[in-house]
């Protein structure tokens, strides 16, 4: 199993490979690209999986990596590749998925420690987790609406 991370920090990277690789399990690779350089695989037959990282940009944001990362959302789903959002992430594959009209900027910011709780315990993409975790988030815009071909997998 090979798990292509995108980080979509607009700044410096993020070292989500190696802070990853400290809670898969042992034979899974892992390959970090970058969104805001558009360092995006054209081929994606390697990977099983696809996460999808934050972001301090905005999910309107109509910059030419945001627009190049929707489309490479579209590419991996269609070559049925496993998506996994997360804050900016998770914003962004709705809109790919939904369009503008699913996202939207909050009307309160959400900042701070929340509690997050897995939907499905049997989801592998959980094993190791309790069914409920804290999780820290930075939040200014929300996804209004899911697209019907989406899965919430924890809130």
């Amino acid at each position: 199993m090979k798990v292509l991370i995108i980080d979509n920090n607009i700044d410096e990277p993020w070292p989500l490979g190696r802070d990853f690789r400290r809670y898969v399990p042992e034979g899974m690779q892992i390959e970090v690209r970058r969104g805001p350089q558009q360092d995006l695989p054209k081929n994606l037959s390697p990977y099983s999986h696809v996460l999808l990282s934050g972001s301090k940009t905005s999910c309107l944001d109509t910059s030419p990596w945001v627009e190049s990362l929707i489309s490479f959302i579209h590419d991996a789903s269609n070559q049925g590749s496993a998506i996994l959002g997360i804050c900016f992430g998770h914003q962004i594959v709705a809109r790919a998925f939904g369009g503008v009209k699913t996202v939207r900027k909050s009307a309160t910011p959400e900042i701070g420690w929340i509690e997050v709780a897995i939907k499905n315990e049997g989801n592998p993409l959980f094993k190791g987790l309790t069914s409920k975790f804290h999780s820290f988030q930075l939040h200014f815009d929300e996804v209004a609406s899911l697209p019907p071909e989406l899965i919430n997998v924890a809130q």
